[in-house]
C-alpha cells in the first residue's frame, strides 16, 4: 500500500504539474502587462454597457439631488423621506460604481 501511494505522488507528471503550477502563480511584469491586455481586450464589448449603467446612476443621482433640494427649500414634510430614498438606494449604487471606475487608478497611485 506504501509502495503504491509513494508511486502515485512521486510520478515526473506530478512533478511537473506542481512546477508549471508554481511558474504560473509568480508573474513577472511583462506576463502581468500581457494578462491586462488580455483583460481589457475580453471586456471591451462591456464598455457600451458600463456606460449606459454609469450614465443612469449618475442622472439618478442628479435628479434625486435636484429633487431633495427643491423639497427642502419648499420645507415639504416628505424632504426627510426623499433624504433616506438617496441615502439608502442612490447614494450607495452611485459610490459602487464612481469607485469601480477609478479603483484601478487609485491602486496604480499606491504603487
Amino acid at each position: 500500500m506504501i509502495s503504491f501511494l509513494k508511486g502515485l505522488l512521486s510520478s515526473d507528471g506530478i512533478v511537473k504539474a506542481g512546477m508549471a503550477a508554481i511558474d504560473k502563480s509568480i508573474l513577472t511584469e511583462e506576463e502581468e502587462r500581457d494578462m491586462q491586455l488580455e483583460f481589457i481586450k475580453s471586456t471591451l464589448p462591456m464598455n457600451v454597457s458600463r456606460r449606459v449603467i454609469a450614465c443612469a446612476i449618475t442622472f439618478m443621482w442628479v435628479i434625486t439631488g435636484i429633487w431633495i433640494m427643491i423639497l427642502i427649500s419648499m420645507e415639504s414634510p416628505i424632504a426627510a423621506t426623499a433624504k433616506d430614498f438617496a441615502t439608502y438606494y442612490v447614494v450607495p449604487s452611485f459610490v459602487i460604481i464612481v469607485g469601480f471606475y477609478f479603483w484601478k487608478k487609485v491602486e496604480e497611485a499606491k504603487k
